[in-house]
């Protein structure tokens, strides 16, 4: 079975550098409903992440109560 293209070798929290991962991010409400979700590359930053992701969601979100 071959990885996944966004598996990749990156900081593992739990120090296992043998590891393919990927990072998904996640928003949801207070009552744990997912709001939006993106998967994205084992090696993408926690500052690069944040970013875009929050950029995304939001204009997803606006556009989907009519706002945007």
């Amino acid at each position: 079975m071959e990885p996944h293209p966004k598996a990749k070798y990156g900081h593992s929290r739990h120090q296992r550098t043998d590891c393919l991962q990927v990072v998904i991010a996640l928003v949801i409400t207070t009552d744990g409903f997912p709001l939006a979700y993106e998967v994205m590359d084992g090696n993408t930053s926690d500052r690069a992440r944040s970013a875009g992701f929050w950029t995304r969601s939001k204009r997803s979100m606006e556009k989907q109560n009519g706002c945007g």
